[in-house]
């Protein structure tokens, strides 16, 4: 591959993956990061002690870590360590019946009295089927980049078979008599960002995933990982220009060459790869008023994901729970389709929503002071298209998930709480730029071209390639670090060929 001068914006693991590879490569990368930090949404909060990690908290297929460092001739061990997490997650409901979703199914099994007769046909179904399709939608479809050929090839072969149109609901519906176990198996999109009522049942395929690798948190915090692939970036070749906001991608001829800067400055580049939020990248960075492009108006129709209220929290004591508790739980709220309905179409924030709870000192003890706690709640609220005026409500807000989380524990929380910090929708549309605070882009919803998410090229402006929120295959730190892997290849073939 020929020297390039790559440009690309934000420092989101995305944007540090490509920069890895195509510095490796020998092209000239900088990145230009509007904050004053990498990592985009990953991330540590550090307060009096206390550490909450930001963004995504558990990492599965970690030798995707391994291959990005291998790719640069280093090995991940030797920067940063994985300590795994069993049970994956632990689903807990009204009535404090519980489920523990392990790495190993037969362990699920026999430590879940839930299973049993026809419930136990239908989880063996359910994990024998996802098995089955795995390998596809992992490596050959999430693995992959994507353009209209292999969509039309999907469209009448592949995605033909599995049967996409049927929901998850619908899947989980089939396959357990339990109203709770059908809610949990039926629940994956959400992990997406997309409605199990209407999203496709291939986004079980989260399920087989921590199966197959588990999870696992870093060592040090979720910042120490971001650091180590800074530094893995830096000693590549790479530049990062922190506090330097990119307004507008240069485009001459439907052919981009380069950015400008909010300062007014220009930066050339043969290339410009965007790891912003693909609808903030189609709507706020691109000119389309004097040039029409297709890409654009798709990004606009696009539906706008949702978005979430995440509320940290530290206790001065180890908290005394009604029932045990995992390290991260899923708490299903008493009328979950109500939820449902009230975020995805009435587009209401709702009383009783779910909530996943974040329980980080369970794993690393020093996330926390000696014999104190560090707990991270996080909700799926509806997007600022829907409700605006956060300013005046987060905080009542806030009080009332800290009186649903109170649910959960004999110990009162409040008396013993000595550090919180709030991240409402607003505060996290400025953090990360995204549109209308949506925390993972898109909603994600199968086309008839067989895509979920943007392609990461982009088709009518030549050299500008998506490697964010919202770009194939997206979703989790896998799917961030698979869509780099893919955005490079595409990159070399256009200049390969060019």
């Amino acid at each position: 591959m020929k020297p390039l001068n790559v440009i690309i914006i934000g420092a989101g693991l995305g944007g540090l993956a490509c920069g890895i590879r195509l510095a490796v490569e020998g092209c000239k990368v900088k990145i230009f990061e509007k904050n004053h930090f990498a990592g985009g949404s990953l991330g540590s909060i550090r307060l009096k002690g206390f550490t909450f990690n930001t963004g995504a908290e558990y990492i599965s297929a970690p030798f995707l870590f391994d291959q990005l460092y291998e790719y640069a001739g280093k090995r991940r061990i030797d920067s940063f360590k994985f300590r795994d997490c069993d049970p994956i997650f632990q689903a807990v409901f009204p009535d404090f019946k519980r489920f523990a979703l392990y790495s190993n199914p037969a362990e699920t099994v026999k430590l879940n009295p839930m299973l049993s007769g026809a419930d136990l046909q239908g989880f063996n179904s359910f994990t024998e089927e996802s098995a089955a399709i795995f390998d596809d939608i992992f490596f050959d479809y999430c693995g992959r980049p994507v353009d209209e050929n292999t969509f039309r090839f999907r469209t009448n072969l592949w995605l033909r078979r599995m049967n996409p149109q049927k929901t998850c609901e619908e899947y989980a519906n089939e396959k357990f008599q339990t109203p709770e176990l059908q809610q949990l198996f039926g629940f994956w999109p959400l992990i997406g960002g997309g409605n199990p009522k209407s999203a496709t049942h291939l986004f079980r395929a989260f399920s087989q995933m921590f199966q197959r690798w588990g999870t696992a948190v870093p060592d040090g915090g979720m910042d120490n990982m971001v650091q180590a692939i800074v530094r893995l970036f830096q000693e590549s070749g790479g530049e990062i220009f922190y506090g330097t906001e990119v307004s507008e991608i240069q485009i001459f001829n439907h052919t981009v060459s380069g950015v400008r800067l909010k300062d007014g400055r220009i930066q050339q580049g043969d290339l410009v790869i965007s790891d912003a939020d693909a609808a903030a990248t189609y709507r706020y960075l691109i000119d389309s008023d004097r040039t029409r492009y297709d890409s654009v108006n798709q990004a606009k129709t696009k539906i706008s994901g949702i978005s979430a209220f995440v509320y940290h929290l530290g206790t001065r004591c180890i908290l005394q729970e009604r029932a045990p508790l995992a390290p991260l739980n899923i708490l299903f709220p008493e009328d979950y389709d109500r939820f449902l309905n009230e975020l995805f179409d009435q587009k209401t924030l709702s009383d009783h929503p779910l909530l996943i709870l974040r329980m980080a000192s369970k794993i690393i003890p020093d996330n926390a002071p000696f014999g104190c706690e560090a707990l991270s709640v996080i909700v799926p609220v509806p997007n600022l298209e829907s409700i605006n005026p956060w300013d005046h409500i987060s905080y009542s807000y806030r009080n009332h998930v800290l009186d649903l989380l109170q649910n959960y524990f004999l110990t009162d929380i409040r008396t013993n709480l000595i550090v919180e910090e709030y991240l409402d929708p607003i505060i996290i549309k400025n953090r990360l730029g995204s549109h209308a605070g949506s925390i993972l882009s898109f909603q994600p919803e199968l086309q008839k071209n067989g895509e979920i998410r943007m392609a990461n090229r982009c088709r009518d402006i030549r050299h500008l390639y998506l490697a964010g929120n919202g770009a194939h295959p997206g979703a989790t730190i896998p799917g961030v670090l698979l869509g780099a892997a893919n955005t490079v290849q595409v990159i070399k073939e256009d200049f390969d060929k060019e």
